[in-house]
């Protein structure tokens, strides 16, 4: 029986393989070095409130976790379950000019407001007779106006609230043509209320009013300039710059607010500017670029040139082994593990 799991083990090893997957040298980490007892598990969405505070949604942790630039941990809340202050794989997260806190809590389809203490202030999700009914929501923004938009990725819609929950409208279809989405991730909105999605599924970046009316689209799928492969998240700085976490080419690429390509960083890997699945970005209104590097269970903070400034994680080596696949027992009863991303085997 023995024998026969490690065949099959062999096998399995091997069609990961065949997949495409990287191979990669030795691991590296760029990291704060703090005492810490906490750790980031899939970082995605993160959010800056007044230059100063930065809120990380640690996804697999089901947790949000605030900090100051320097990546000092301040207070953290969440916890899974469906509770007022508990959370289930939430993906996003953002803040209007009041301070208040929006997060999308995916797995439990529903849009949560808290202080910026993270006390709970109220809930939307649904319930019988709602003009919404939110599956898998996991993009969230606010604009200035003080409007709320939530990208209902499931539904594969933009869905636009009130500061309380009250439903305003909604826009899109699944599709691929011009007001049609494809599992929608990101989303925010510039200084000029103009709304930027990252249509994931259709690898493109689209421009709409605050309203939902289309303005402009761009990109295909690729990995040259102005093309995505599967593109996570996006922000827009003061000067109406653009950055879109292009997850699938692990790296984030910038444009001006007609879709025209300027800079682009990042490629696989653990170094400096180095990703692996990138899936969250902000800015601060000193020009500072956050970014969830998800995969490396990390944050990173760059210029808006792409230059590293800072990386902070919580670090815990009893958990380096990074997204195992599979595991076996020899014979000897000695524990075998393999780790999809630098396709080796590990023995335990």
């Amino acid at each position: 029986m023995k024998k026969n799991r490690i065949v099959t083990f062999a096998v399995f090893t091997f069609l990961i393989f065949l997949s495409g997957l990287r191979v990669q040298g030795e691991d590296k980490y760029v990291k704060i070095e703090h005492d810490q007892a906490w750790h980031f598990n899939s970082p995605h969405g993160l959010s800056v409130f007044n230059n100063e505070d930065v809120y990380v949604v640690d996804t697999d942790n089901h947790k949000i976790r605030k900090f100051n630039t320097k990546g000092e941990l301040l207070s953290q809340w969440g916890g899974r379950g469906d509770g007022e202050k508990d959370l289930f794989f939430p993906y996003d997260i953002a803040i209007d000019n009041n301070g208040y806190i929006y997060v999308a809590d995916t797995g439990n389809n529903r849009i949560v407001k808290f202080t910026t203490e993270g006390d709970f202030l109220c809930q939307w999700r649904n319930s019988e007779g709602d003009e919404y009914d939110f599956f898998s929501p996991s993009g969230i923004a606010t604009d200035n106006n003080g409007y709320v938009y939530v990208a209902d990725t499931g539904n594969n819609r933009i869905v636009k609230f009130t500061t309380e929950g009250d439903f305003l409208c909604s826009w899109g279809i699944k599709g691929d043509r011009i007001n049609e989405l494809n599992s929608p991730h990101g989303i925010t909105a510039d200084n000029n209320e103009n709304v930027y999605v990252a249509d994931a599924g259709n690898n493109r970046i689209i421009k709409f009013t605050s309203q939902g009316d289309f303005l402009l689209k761009w990109g295909e799928r690729g990995s040259g300039e102005g093309e995505f492969n599967y593109p996570y998240a996006i922000t827009a700085d003061n000067d109406e710059n653009v950055y879109v976490s292009d997850a699938g080419n692990d790296r984030i690429q910038k444009f001006n607010s007609t879709g025209d390509f300027i800079s682009t960083w990042g490629k696989y890997g653990y170094g400096e500017k180095e990703f692996i699945h990138p899936s969250g970005i902000a800015g601060d209104s000193s020009g500072n670029i956050y970014v969830a590097d998800t995969e490396n269970h990390r944050v990173g903070k760059f210029t808006i040139h792409g230059e590293p400034l800072l990386y902070w994680e919580g670090y815990n080596p009893k958990k380096k082994i990074e997204s195992p696949w599979g595991t076996t027992v020899d014979k000897d009863e000695n524990n075998h593990m393999t780790k999809n991303k630098s396709m080796c085997i590990i023995k335990i």
